[in-house]
């Protein structure tokens, strides 16, 4: 075992050890041709001013370069908040001797001719009072005193540099209006695209324009299998006790019901399914904003994969530390969520229909809807009720048609204010 021994030498720093770093790389020298540096440590004479006692100032010289550390002022080793020590190991005795290190980051300076020097002094002379004491504070100054000078040289710019700037920023920014940046119609397109699902443009039929995976991916098509099976298998006593109990919609309900009379098992899985998930959309839809933002959405009882994508693509979720997640949907949320419902609609329909009972279950005005089925590319059609009244809401009927074809977000607002 060896013995550590430590060596206090606080109260006399010139004793202390030095350990240096040299921002340049590691310092090569010549042991053979005597090419040592040549080490000169510098302290404050009598050390009677106690605050500037403790200060050092480290000169090594070679043949070829200059180096010079300080422990103070800007160039000072970053401390860290680190004690130094060095350890001295005795083989005899078993002992290591710890002294105390002070830290030098030692910075170049090429060695100077004649001429450099005379060039430097008089470039020195040549300051003002000011550079001057700039010089004496960054030297000698308290750490309140370098603080200020820093923050005051930070703080001033070469005014040619300055201008240089402001022409390259002005080019750059004339390049981005020309080049990069779209135009406001072009901005209010992209803002509509991201409302609706992936769509085909080309497309040569109406079921071509939407895909239905992306609208119900394979793994939540896959998990509402179960849930599906019951509207399959309802009987009228159940699709009764349903509109009683208000488990689904109307919409769903007077669908359910048409099942009975289609003859492919393949259809009857894929219209059950797609009823299955429109009816989990409209119940998030009709959520009121307190109580989403309460319950979450717990109370719907949705699939885990369907409830993972709902949270992703509808809603935004506000979470602190020791807090529940609360579940919003902002305004442009849920206007994706209603085009989400309005195009599994127009799958289920075979991409047209009369849309009067969904907008009822929905809670909204034909007049209002034609906005969003505008949005996706449908043509509609109003009709009032043969024989009722004027006050009685007209019959809505959209349809999907090709070649798709999005409208010009100028002519929908031209529309609005109409």
């Amino acid at each position: 075992a060896v013995k550590l021994v430590y060596e206090n030498s606080s109260t006399d720093n010139s004793t202390a050890a030095f350990l240096v770093q040299f921002t340049n790389g590691e310092l090569k020298c010549d042991v053979e041709a005597a090419d040592l540096p040549r080490v000169t440590l510098f302290t404050p004479g009598d050390g009677s001013n106690a605050r500037t006692a403790t200060r050092r100032i480290l000169l090594a010289e070679t043949s070829r370069m200059t180096y010079l550390g300080k422990n103070f002022g800007p160039d000072r080793h970053p401390d860290n908040y680190c004690k130094y020590l060095v350890g001295v190991m005795d083989p005899v005795k078993g002992e290591m001797t710890l002294h105390d290190a002070l830290a030098m980051t030692m910075h170049p300076k090429p060695n100077m001719t004649s001429a450099e020097f005379e060039e430097e002094s008089s470039a020195a002379s040549d300051m003002n009072y000011r550079e001057k004491y700039t010089r004496m504070i960054e030297s000698f100054g308290s750490g309140r005193k370098r603080k200020l000078v820093e923050t005051q040289q930070s703080s001033q710019l070469d005014q040619l540099s300055l201008e240089s700037s402001m022409v390259t920023a002005k080019e750059y920014a004339q390049t981005e209006l020309d080049d990069d940046i779209p135009s406001l119609e072009e901005q209010q397109m992209r803002n509509q695209a991201s409302l609706i699902p992936p769509f085909n443009a080309e497309a040569k039929t109406p079921m071509e324009v939407f895909k239905l995976e992306d609208l119900i991916t394979p793994e939540e098509y896959d998990c509402i299998k179960d849930v599906a099976q019951l509207l399959i298998e309802a009987k009228q006593t159940d699709i009764c006790q349903w509109k009683t109990e208000k488990k689904y919609p109307e919409y769903v309900l007077g669908h359910v019901e048409r099942l009975w009379a289609l003859t492919s098992s393949k259809i009857v899985k894929r219209q059950a399914r797609c009823l299955t998930y429109l009816s989990f959309l409209m119940g998030v839809y009709s959520i009121p904003h307190r109580e989403l933002s309460q319950k979450g959405l717990q109370q719907l009882n949705l699939p885990s994969p369907v409830e993972k994508r709902v949270i992703t693509m509808f809603t935004k979720v506000q979470a602190g530390p020791g807090r529940k997640p609360c579940y919003l949907i902002p305004p442009r949320l849920k206007d994706r969520l209603l085009i989400y419902i309005l195009v599994l609609a127009l799958y289920i329909e075979n991409f047209s229909f009369n849309c009067s009972q969904l907008a009822k279950d929905l809670r909204l005005q034909p007049q209002k809807m034609g906005e969003y089925w505008r949005t996706v590319g449908c043509h509609m059609k109003t009709e009032k009720q043969k024989g009722s009244h004027s006050d009685q809401t007209p019959i809505l009927s959209v349809e999907l048609k090709v070649p798709f074809k999005l409208p010009s977000p100028r002519k929908r607002s031209a529309q609005r204010s109409r």
